[in-house]
């Protein structure tokens, strides 16, 4: 009987996942909506999966729209931040001869490491604090260095599934929420000690 209710909890957990997932793709689709779309899937799976406290339409929606300037800013942000080191990477491309591409992509991927930094931080904080778009900033980049080692296990689990999705794209259904619930593991033990709660 026990194993039969873990395995209905654990269907119904991998279904929410499922949900969540999709509705972030889809609310992800205009680009600039996609930091609400992130904040709104950590509200998400935090609140409903893991607290299993109302459901996830319900949840995904009310942080959306909670976070939706605040989320639409730091897309924005993250936009100009690709925008830039792809036209930078461009330009080094046809740069002359005695220029090394290596070395100048190295420079700026560099220069632009604390931005990269504060990214596994930067949703969770919006969806939890409501701050100025600076504070929130400040406090995902200081948590980001305060928790180095958590940082770089989140960027290399990022940068992982997305290698995994740039080979197989049909899982873009899936990882989104997978991410969400692995990160979650991880954040919800520093992020309580900011003073917030769901």
């Amino acid at each position: 009987m026990e194993r039969e209710s873990a395995l209905v909890s654990f269907a119904q957990d991998a279904a929410d996942l499922l949900w969540a997932g999709l509705l972030w793709l889809v609310m992800s689709l205009p680009l600039v909506t996609c930091g609400a779309a992130s904040c709104a899937l950590y509200y998400t799976v935090v609140k409903v999966v893991r607290g299993k406290r109302g459901t996830v339409t319900k949840a995904f929606f009310h942080s959306f729209r909670q976070n939706l300037k605040q989320g639409s800013i730091a897309s924005a942000l993250l936009l100009l931040l690709v925008l830039t080191v792809w036209n930078l990477m461009a330009a080094f491309s046809g740069s002359p001869a005695g220029i090394s591409v290596s070395a100048s992509l190295s420079a700026l991927l560099l220069a632009a490491a604390p931005l990269f930094l504060l990214l596994p931080f930067l949703f969770p904080v919006i969806s939890r604090m409501e701050q100025s778009m600076s504070g929130q900033l400040k406090m995902a980049f200081y948590l980001s260095l305060k928790n180095l080692p958590l940082t770089i296990v989140l960027l290399l689990l990022g940068g992982l599934i997305i290698l995994i999705l740039w080979q197989m794209p049909s899982l873009i259904l899936v990882f989104p929420g997978i991410y969400a619930f692995l990160s979650s593991l991880l954040l919800e033990s520093v992020l309580p000690k900011m003073g917030t709660s769901f």
